[in-house]
């Protein structure tokens, strides 16, 4: 039988094209720094990024619900995730953008706001 070293280096090769993206994982935004406001998950399948942001809505000092919406058009280039979600009450898009600032720390903008992100997982 023979071997080479051929195949290990297609095969390495091949999952380093397909190693996930920097904003792959779970991130978390919170006001002032202790309330949750915003979670963003994001997946990334063979390049292809997908997920969900949830929206927590804060009253009076707690939470008293949230909001879940998928992630359309999600790309990421350049150090900066964009995505666009469907608002509930009038199907209007509403665009966002997250600058990495770390590999574990963002930012993320979108209608007129901004919020400090922590990758939580």
């Amino acid at each position: 039988m023979k071997s080479g070293w051929l195949p290990c280096v297609v095969v390495m090769a091949a999952v380093r094209l397909h190693a996930a993206s920097p904003v792959a994982g779970v991130w978390a935004g919170r006001i002032p720094d202790r309330l949750p406001a915003i979670t963003l998950r994001v997946a990334d399948h063979a390049g292809e990024l997908s997920g969900a942001v949830t929206f927590y809505i804060n009253q009076d000092e707690e939470i008293v619900g949230a909001e879940e919406r998928p992630l359309v058009h999600a790309k990421f280039e350049n150090g900066v995730l964009t995505f666009e979600v469907t608002r509930a009450r009038d199907s209007q898009p509403l665009r966002f953008q997250m600058k990495l600032l770390t590999a574990a720390a963002g930012e993320l903008t979108g209608e007129g706001q901004s919020i400090k992100m922590k990758k939580v997982e």
